[in-house]
C-alpha cells in the first residue's frame, strides 16, 4: 500500500513537506519509480506510531498527517490533522501567520510563524521558544495573527 505523507524534516522543519510518498513495503511498486518513493518500509500501524511519537522516532522526519494514496488520488482514509486534497509537494496554500512576542528583562523583541494549522504552529513555537531558551510565563509571550 501507498501513502501520502506530510511533515517536516527534524534538523529543518521549515518549510513542512506535504505528498511524500511513503510504501508499506521495501520494493518499488508497480506503476512507479523509485524517485518517487520517498521512504520504504512504513506500514499504516507505523505511520500512526509515528505520528503519536511525533519526533521520538529513528526517522530523521516527523510525521504529521497522512492518507491512502493512489494514482488516481482517490483518498480513503486520513488521519485528518491537516486539509485533504491533491498531494503537491508543496504546503496547503492557506497559510496563517502568527507574530510571537517575548520579553527578556527590559528587552521587547517578536518572530513570525507561519502554518497551515494551528497545530502545526504550535509545534513550530514550541522549537522556536527551544532554540531562544524562552519560557511563556517568564517572557511573558503572547501571539497575534498576521
Amino acid at each position: 500500500m501507498i501513502f501520502s505523507i506530510s511533515g517536516y524534516f527534524k534538523d529543518d522543519p521549515y518549510p513542512p513537506f506535504d505528498g511524500y510518498l511513503v510504501n508499506e513495503y521495501d520494493d518499488v511498486p508497480v506503476g512507479y519509480t523509485d524517485d518517487q518513493i520517498f521512504f520504504h518500509g512504513l506500514s499504516e500501524e507505523n505511520i500512526k506510531e509515528a505520528i503519536d511519537l511525533r519526533e521520538d522516532t529513528a526517522h530523521d522526519f516527523v510525521i504529521t498527517d497522512y492518507e491512502i494514496y493512489n494514482k488516481t488520488n482517490e483518498t480513503k482514509r486520513s488521519s485528518g490533522n491537516l486539509p485533504r486534497g491533491k498531494p503537491t509537494g508543496f504546503p496547503v496554500p492557506n497559510t496563517m501567520t502568527y507574530r510571537i512576542h517575548y520579553n527578556i528583562g527590559a528587552f521587547e523583541d517578536y518572530y513570525d510563524l507561519e502554518g497551515d494549522t494551528i497545530k502545526e504552529i504550535k509545534a513550530q513555537n514550541k522549537i522556536e521558544m527551544e532554540k531562544r531558551n524562552l519560557d511563556s510565563v517568564k517572557n511573558n509571550c503572547w501571539a497575534e495573527e498576521k
